[in-house]
């Protein structure tokens, strides 16, 4: 993943170039979700200059879910419009709300993506989005410039996120006190395994993650190995999802 300066995200898969989804763009269904009409409105405006098929949600304040523009309907999170993508206004949420949210689209559409907006990407307010399977954060500032590509790219699997925070996020994982569950005894990370770990985060293969850390395949193999062991995990798509589990979003 490439980085950005200042408080900018990665748009670059994990092998470092970028990605190009404009072929894909017309059949990617997105739905934004906020309280706030104007910003509902916003989010909506860029995403159809963008040719996506938008279903935009808002979420009133007795938390009730209503589609938006036309018609209201009473929607709730077991009743959420498909889409490939969810894009939720983190500043319209509180913990509680946001959690359940979450929860709700990814039991109902577990194949989505998750992005938020909001006002700030610091890693406190980042991380718990982080684990509960956001595959990225925009800020509202940046939203002009970034969202339409955000969106391709965690449509794509990939995270919207500098791969330092990235670093950051896998630290704090580990670092965070495990609650009762079978990784309660896991052992610690070596150096090259937390190294590992993060290249299969940002998406790289084990050829690629052999040549950015100049070692072979087969030792790449190797720390795969044994990070599954030591996480819990039957598969290198598990590694993350095991950790999720593990220790509150939001505390």
């Amino acid at each position: 993943m490439e980085d950005k300066g200042g408080d900018g995200n990665s748009r670059a898969r994990g092998d470092g170039s970028a990605v190009s989804l404009r072929s894909h763009s017309r059949r990617l269904t997105v739905c934004p979700i906020s309280r706030h009409p104007g910003l509902l409105t916003t989010l909506e405006r860029l995403l159809a200059n963008a040719h996506y098929k938008v279903t935009a949600v808002r979420q009133d304040p007795n938390q009730s879910l209503n589609r938006h523009p036309g018609k209201s309907s009473n929607h709730d999170h077991g009743s959420l419009p498909h889409a490939s993508v969810f894009v939720l206004d983190g500043n319209s949420l509180n913990p509680l709300e946001a959690e359940a949210l979450i929860e709700g689209i990814r039991a109902q559409y577990p194949k989505a993506s998750l992005l938020v907006v909001k006002e700030t990407a610091r890693d406190d307010k980042v991380f718990p989005y982080l684990r509960l399977g956001v595959k990225g954060v925009v800020r509202y500032a940046d939203a002009e410039k970034d969202l339409v590509d955000a969106v391709k790219i965690v449509a794509s699997g990939d995270y919207w996120i500098q791969r330092k925070q990235l670093v950051r996020f896998v630290d704090w994982l580990l670092a965070a006190p495990p609650r009762q569950g079978p990784m309660g005894r896991r052992g610690p990370l070596s150096r090259r395994e937390r190294e590992v770990f993060v290249s299969i985060l940002s998406g790289l293969t084990n050829k690629e993650i052999a040549s950015a850390l100049n070692i072979s395949e087969r030792t790449v193999k190797f720390h795969v190995s044994h990070l599954l062991q030591k996480l819990g995990a039957h598969r290198r798509t598990d590694l993350i999802a095991n950790q999720y589990q593990l220790w509150p979003a939001f505390s």
